[in-house]
Parts: structure tokens; sequence; C-alpha cells
């Protein structure tokens, strides 16, 4: 939850109302996210929703506790995240699930406009797991121009990114791993072509 939380989930106010929502393209994404938040709330399964305009699916809760703590700065945040191998896995995983690329060659980049995340990121891929990567490196400045499924925006921040370097991309496999199955199969593909 934390680690989606600081990628593309999100957390809104309306009124009394505090919810926990994601949305995205994946459908294996946002079923998992879901199994967390209803594990983490003790509820049944919630129904996600297709939004043709934005052609994304959602799935949401209202909760003012778990609002309350995943709205805290991330920083007050580690101790949970620090809990034990299991947790540190769980939180990366579910932060490259929203915020990495699998590139058709199975070269794995992760993006944040937090360097200060990123670099957080790296201190726990190397000391938990043992997996290296490169950066932060500044992809997109500021004020650039982007595209993405349609739509044009200016990017209001900067935008960097790190590298997991190909050698421990096999253990980023095995400790982390990735829930969005296209994502999945690109670095399995990868990999594969690696031990040939």
């Amino acid at each position: 939850m934390i680690g989606v939380t600081l990628g593309d989930g999100s957390l809104n106010r309306k009124g009394y109302n505090r919810r926990i929502r994601l949305q995205s393209v994946d459908l294996d994404f946002v079923l998992e996210f879901d199994r967390c938040l209803s594990a983490v709330l003790g509820t049944r399964r919630h129904t996600p929703w297709f939004d043709k305009k934005r052609r994304e699916i959602h799935v949401g809760a209202s909760s003012v506790l778990l609002h309350g703590f995943l709205d805290q700065p991330w920083e007050h945040l580690k101790p949970w995240i620090h809990h034990c191998r299991a947790c540190v896995s769980m939180f990366l995983r579910g932060f490259f699930d929203s915020e990495c690329s699998v590139s058709k060659t199975g070269n794995l980049t992760c993006f944040n406009s937090d360097v200060g995340i990123l670099k957080f990121v790296q201190i726990l891929l190397l000391s938990f797991l043992r997996i290296e990567s490169t950066g932060p490196h500044l992809g997109t400045r500021a004020g650039t121009k982007i595209s993405n499924r349609g739509r044009s925006y200016i990017r209001q921040s900067s935008c960097y990114h790190i590298y997991i370097r190909t050698q421990s991309l096999g253990k980023f496999y095995r400790e982390v791993g990735l829930t969005i199955q296209r994502k999945r199969v690109r670095l399995e593909t990868k990999l594969r072509l690696q031990s040939t």
C-alpha cells in the first residue's frame, strides 16, 4: 500500500470522505492493489470500474484511518517499510509496479519526480537485497510537453530515473518481482536470453 501510494496510487478527500484509490491500465495491478487494500481494511474485495474516457480501471475504498496513515510524509513511514525483509520487498514491488518501465529489450527503469524517494529505494535495494542500480539521472525537465495515451500536458516538475543493473535483474526478479504481467514477461525474456 505504501509503495503504490508513493507511485500511481492516490489519496482523495471530499468533505468527510477519505478515499484510497488506484487507477491503471493494468487489471492485474488493480486487482493486486485491491487484494492488499481489502486485507489491510479487513473487508471484502471491492469492485473495479472502467473509465471509458480515460481508458483506465479504477478501484478504491474509504477509510479515515488508512488515509491518515498513508498521507504522512514518506520519511515517517520508514519504520513500517523497514519492518522486515518481506516488508521491504513488498514496498519495492508496489513502488516498481507503479513507477517502473521495462523496455522491449528488458531494461528496467524506475521513474519519480522526488529524488529523495529514488535514493531511498536504491538504499533499500542495495542494503537489504544486494541489488545494484545507477542514478538518479535527470530525465524530463519541468516545463517539457509530454504525451501519454493520447493526452498532452506540460510536466510540472522534473522527472528522474534509476536503472537496475543488468547483473542484478535476476535477483530483482526473485526478490522483488513485478505484478504487472506485460512488464514481467519482458523481464523474463531478458533473463532467459542472459542465461543462454
